[in-house]
């Protein structure tokens, strides 16, 4: 019999960068460029001195009042970059960058970007200027500010690839509604539900380009490139899920799959245009082509017997994957021929791309592999080690921040450490400085009288360094940490549940 209902766990290993839209954008109202990293911070927990604040108080001014608003902003970009320690003190939050695309922010951000206008003529292009800094974030949780795969996404590609499925069975029908049983009480896949899917502690993101490619050609497509957060491909089993199968015994007009065969199946439908494509990619000079390479050994050789048998799944997520991806085998892509014209065809005529913004070479959005195992498999361990060691991009596939060497040991801190009102001591580090901010932000939530949650400000700033502290802190300093969350954060959370959260997390950073 039947069971009634059906959980699998399952791993995501993304193979390629991933960008799922969230509708939220950085901009250098919010965000600067360090080398390897972009900074983001809350502007109202900035503390301005009287100067400063005079100073862009002034610009404001004259940016509502000049017919040249443009020159204006920049000049408060320039207020912005020369005063960046002052804003670093409000940080929450990092992601990673490449270095050619941190040169090229940097270069431009408060600077008058000059292009050439016609013969002897120079103008200054202060729209390259503003939009230094302009990116679109990945979908994230807003109560840990950690990159996710929601369950939707995950779940759209799955209906696309069943109803595929049943057309090459002959089923037929106008819409997809008419192929699965008409009506949403008969549409089988209300039965199957997606966890969303969470990150662990490994899992980082990073800024790319999208960048548009025409297929026959390495020529640019009409697409303008445009700078995104990615998930960072290359680490096995970054993310975690799960998902569950409902079964009425039969009292469906069209019976929702075992997840055994709807795993096959969405395999089978992305390898079948993986492949069409690989033969179009593998002539364009731009797309990286030792990934292009491994990526049809894990699907043809490595993972062969896993994707066959439904018990790993290849898929992919998100935007900038082709039209192909997201239709069925029998309707056509609408693409736009001039500026005034479309026309319906079989196939689209372009690629996004992910890289840097001088690389030669990128990989395509969206691909990755789950597992329904206990843990990835060390065959995917491997070729993510051995992808990572060679792979073209040029871009980073994780952040990679050094570690921060302080002299005192953990007992010497404890013994050294300052009477109860006060944790943090006169930092000497540049983590200890952070976990200072963080003491004061607290001291003044408690004096206000507020409570908080973790999605509200100081949550993101906790999260963030908690984060950071299970990467490269020392020993001393996680110490702090612990205690600076236990006596001082604790207290002013508003939710039991929130609290168990940090408890748990904390006793992960204790280990």
């Amino acid at each position: 019999m039947t069971r009634f209902l059906e959980r699998q766990a399952f791993w995501v290993t993304p193979l390629s960068p991933i960008h799922i839209g969230s509708a939220v954008d950085v901009d250098w109202t919010s965000a600067f460029v360090e080398p390897g990293r972009l900074v983001l911070f809350d502007p109202l927990r900035v503390t301005l001195s009287a100067q400063l604040a005079a100073a862009l108080t002034k610009c404001i001014d004259q940016s509502a009042g000049s017919g040249n608003a443009g020159t204006v902003l920049v000049a408060l970009q320039k207020l912005y970059r020369d005063h960046q320690k002052v804003f670093a003190k409000a940080e929450i939050a990092d992601i990673a960058i490449p270095p050619r695309l941190a040169d090229d922010i940097a270069g431009k951000f408060g600077h008058n970007v000059q292009r050439a206008a016609g013969p002897g003529e120079v103008r200054i292009n202060t729209i390259n200027t503003i939009n230094a800094i302009a990116i679109a974030r990945t979908v994230f949780n807003n109560l840990c500010g950690r990159a996710i795969i929601p369950g939707s996404s995950m779940k759209g590609a799955l209906k696309t690839a069943w109803v595929d499925h049943r057309l090459g069975q002959g089923a037929r029908g106008e819409k997809d509604k008419d192929i699965l049983g008409g009506r949403f009480q008969t549409d089988p896949f209300r039965l199957l539900s997606v966890e969303d899917c969470v990150a662990g502690d490994d899992v980082a993101t990073c800024v790319v380009v999208a960048r548009n490619v025409k297929r026959t050609s390495s020529q640019k497509g009409k697409g303008l490139p445009v700078k995104v957060e990615v998930i960072s491909p290359l680490v096995a089993g970054a993310f975690r899920g799960a998902w569950r199968r409902t079964s009425l015994d039969g009292k469906m007009a069209v019976q929702l799959p075992s997840l055994k065969d709807l795993a096959i199946a969405c395999t089978a439908f992305h390898r079948g245009r993986f492949d069409s494509h690989t033969a179009q990619m593998r002539n364009l000079g731009v797309v990286d082509q030792p990934w292009l390479n491994d990526m049809t050994g894990l699907v043809e050789k490595t993972m062969a017997a896993e994707l066959d048998s439904g018990s790993a799944m290849l898929i992919r997520l998100g935007k900038f994957c082709p039209a192909e991806f997201k239709t069925r085998r029998d309707c056509r892509i609408r693409v736009k021929v001039s500026r005034s014209d479309c026309e319906d065809r079989d196939k689209g005529t372009t690629f996004w791309l992910a890289g840097d913004d001088e690389a030669k070479t990128g990989q395509p959005f969206g691909w990755a592999l789950v597992e329904f195992a206990d843990e990835p498999s060390q065959k995917v361990r491997d070729w993510c080690a051995a992808q990572a060691e060679h792979s073209g991009a040029g871009w980073p596939v994780r952040s990679k921040r050094p570690a921060i060497v302080i002299t005192a040991t953990a007992p010497e801190v404890a013994m050294a450490a300052p009477p109860a009102s006060r944790i943090v001591a006169a930092a000497t580090t540049d983590n200890e400085e952070k976990l200072e901010r963080l003491e004061n932000e607290l001291e003044r939530q408690a004096g206000l009288g507020k409570t908080f949650k973790m999605r509200e400000a100081p949550g993101p700033m906790i999260e963030n360094y908690l984060r950071q502290a299970s990467r490269g802190w020392s020993a001393a300093e996680r110490l702090l940490l612990v205690r600076l969350i236990e006596e001082k954060a604790m207290p002013l959370l508003s939710a039991p549940g929130e609290r168990s959260y940090l408890e748990r997390r904390l006793g992960a950073l204790k280990q």
